[in-house]
């Protein structure tokens, strides 16, 4: 079906002997403008102060594959999420990185109070600034079946981060049109 749609549009070369995508930048700018839509997000900020660095470091390192699954609460039990680091912490993880200073985003597939309180975060406080903001994406699969391990943490594939960054008011076109450069 979606080669059949790519051929209809016209973004595969018709003559080439394998598929071939022709006309990449209008598809990408359709693609962009497709992501326009945003996802929810929360601020949150580390229940146990210590080194933001660190302690997103070791919550990502949480995410590996063996350590996701089921939970046990005394009370509950609850699946741990998939998440994975995105937007511009995610290109400085890639070797990408041009903007800085923007609070790291992580990508969750969901979460709940026990998962919040098993990540060890809690929402902000209006006049708090968070440490790190927690995202569902869009399309859950596209993100979390494309996930790089770098540093043994998982971060979301640059296309991703491109998609994620391009437009973010905070330097997103620069940052995009980085990745795109390189």
């Amino acid at each position: 079906r979606f080669i059949r749609q790519l051929k209809s549009e016209g973004f595969l070369d018709e003559h080439a002997d394998a598929l071939r995508v022709v006309r990449r930048g209008s598809l990408l700018q359709r693609w962009r403008a497709a992501h326009l839509r945003s996802s929810p997000e929360w601020p949150m900020k580390w229940v146990i102060r210590g080194n933001p660095e660190n302690q997103l470091e070791k919550l990502l390192q949480s995410a590996a594959p063996d350590s996701v699954g089921v939970v046990e609460d005394k009370r509950e039990s609850h699946r741990w999420p998939r998440m994975c680091l995105g937007y511009f912490a995610a290109a400085e993880q890639l070797g990408f990185g041009f903007v800085h200073g923007i609070k790291p985003h992580v990508y969750v597939d969901h979460f709940d109070s026990p998962v919040l309180q098993q990540l060890g975060l809690a929402p902000v406080q209006a006049e708090a600034a968070p440490d790190v903001i927690i995202k569902i994406p869009m399309a859950p699969q596209a993100v979390f079946r494309a996930v790089v391990w770098r540093h043994g943490i998982p971060v979301a594939d640059i296309l991703q981060v491109w998609l994620d960054v391009a437009n973010h008011p905070a330097r997103g076109e620069a940052q995009a049109a980085e990745i795109e450069r390189r």
